[in-house]
């Protein structure tokens, strides 16, 4: 089983899969970004505009295939976006590329944007430079456009709790 998680830079994603990963040791655990840079893509803020973000989605998908036909008896967990902040402004991931990647189950992570605002603060990634209102608008945006994309797909929306990754482990382990 593939299982992708989204939600916008800063939400949790990392810290939610490593809590899932020690409930489940057996699972395998990859970010985009881990699977895009093994391919020599661009991943850092400053580097992140429109061509290259098309062209880190081609090398994701085809990572994700390598991974999903080699894998044996063990789930994948992924850290995914579907809109990526650039210095130009939100850019949507392609429908055809998000819903090709071969995902199982998908879930979205949505926190309250303070709590986005302080995790991003203690990140030494670069980032984009959101205030409250202009984060929770990016939010919502990335929540509709999850929604829209995987309309047929099964999907959930959770908050990163300690019951979400008892839950999920459970589907898991």
């Amino acid at each position: 089983m593939i299982i992708g998680f989204f939600g916008i830079s800063g939400v949790g994603k990392t810290t939610f899969t490593k809590r899932l990963k020690k409930e489940c040791p057996n699972i395998l655990r990859f970010s985009a970004s881990e699977l895009i840079q093994e391919l020599d893509g661009k991943i850092n803020y400053k580097d992140l505009l429109g061509d290259v973000v098309i062209d880190n989605q081609s090398k994701l998908a085809f990572s994700i295939k390598n991974l999903s036909s080699s894998r044996i008896n063990n789930n994948i967990v992924l850290e995914l976006h579907n809109i990526i902040e650039t210095k130009e402004g939100p850019h949507h991931i392609s429908k055809d590329i998000l819903q090709g990647l071969g995902l199982d189950k998908v879930f979205f992570i949505k926190k309250d944007p303070n709590i986005i605002i302080e995790n991003k603060s203690k990140d030494i990634k670069e980032r984009s430079r959101l205030n409250l209102l202009e984060l929770d608008k990016l939010q919502n945006l990335a929540l509709k456009y999850f929604i829209e994309v995987y309309k047929d797909f099964d999907k959930e929306i959770i908050s990163g709790s300690d019951e979400d990754v008892t839950k999920i482990s459970k589907l898991l382990c």
